[in-house]
Parts: structure tokens; sequence; C-alpha cells
């Protein structure tokens, strides 16, 4: 859902969701999450790297059309979405 706000200063931002998958961190994992993407047909608008602390997994963090459809679609295909 995106949503502008503004704080009455003349600053308007914009609240967007974003999707968080949990990856191991090995190498191709990035790439085996993309390519998952793309065979389900998923364009990403904006793609960045967090941490989970706990864990200490990264987390891919994204901004799709449709998160919903996106989180359901990965979680089918066995990823950790948060």
């Amino acid at each position: 859902r995106d949503t502008d706000r503004s704080r009455g200063l003349g600053d308007v931002y914009k609240r967007q969701d974003v999707l968080g998958v949990e990856v191991v961190d090995q190498p191709g994992n990035l790439n085996s999450l993309l390519k998952t993407l793309l065979e389900t047909n998923i364009d990403i608008d904006y793609i960045y790297l967090s941490f989970n602390r706990e864990s200490g997994c990264p987390i891919m963090v994204f901004h799709v059309p449709d998160v919903y459809e996106t989180e359901a679609s990965l979680k089918s295909k066995g990823y950790t979405v948060l």
C-alpha cells in the first residue's frame, strides 16, 4: 500500500510495502532468488540488503508490484519470507 504523507513542514515522503526474504549467506543464493522471480514473471522495482542479527543471515528487501502475490509464490517455493 503506497501512502503519501506530510508532517506539515513541507516534507513529503512515501510509504511503500516491501518484502524481505532471508537467504543463507552462500555464493549463488541471491542469483537463485532472482531466477525464481524471473521464472514466475515477477518484476522488481528496487532491492537492497539488510541483515538478520538473530539468525546471522542476509535479508534481501525488495519492492514488487504485488507484495502479497510475490510472498505467496516465494513461500510455496520454500523461501523464508519476513
